[in-house]
């Protein structure tokens, strides 16, 4: 793989990256605020903090912090998606932009890609390389609208 292929690779992970780590992390510590999961302490709602809420409150906050983190998470994922969709679609190749967006876009594995498109796998990683070449041209161009 040559720079240029793996600096397209790159580019076109970014928003998977996101999603599996980044967003499954906030989301995970969403849950955990969730005041209602049952880990609330109602016997305690009626003991103010020190800046007069209760512990309840708190965690209610503490969830509401979180979930807007894990929605900024999900934008930035989407923003990032629908730049790797426009820079697909400017490949004049339809086997280079089908198998783009069935893995980059849709995740799918190359057994899966090969069913749909009935081609090897080999036939498959030999015709990738030539999409990540033929998208590394347009990175710039649809990451700077």
């Amino acid at each position: 793989m040559t720079d240029r292929q793996y600096g397209a690779k790159e580019w076109l992970n970014e928003a998977y990256r996101l999603k599996t780590t980044e967003l499954r992390i906030k989301e995970e510590y969403a849950e955990k605020l969730n005041p209602g999961d049952g880990a609330v302490d109602y016997s305690k709602d009626s003991v103010q903090s020190d800046r007069g809420k209760t512990a309840y409150e708190e965690r209610l906050i503490s969830y509401s912090m979180a979930l807007e983190e894990v929605d900024k998470i999900k934008a930035k994922i989407y923003r990032i998606q629908r730049t790797r969709q426009v820079a697909i679609s400017l490949l004049g190749d339809t086997d280079h932009r089908a198998i783009l967006t069935a893995r980059y876009l849709n995740q799918s594995s190359w057994k899966q890609i090969s069913r749909q498109m009935n081609y090897s796998i080999s036939q498959l990683k030999r015709i990738h390389l030539a999409a990540l070449d033929g998208i590394y041209d347009y990175i710039p161009e649809v990451d700077n609208e």
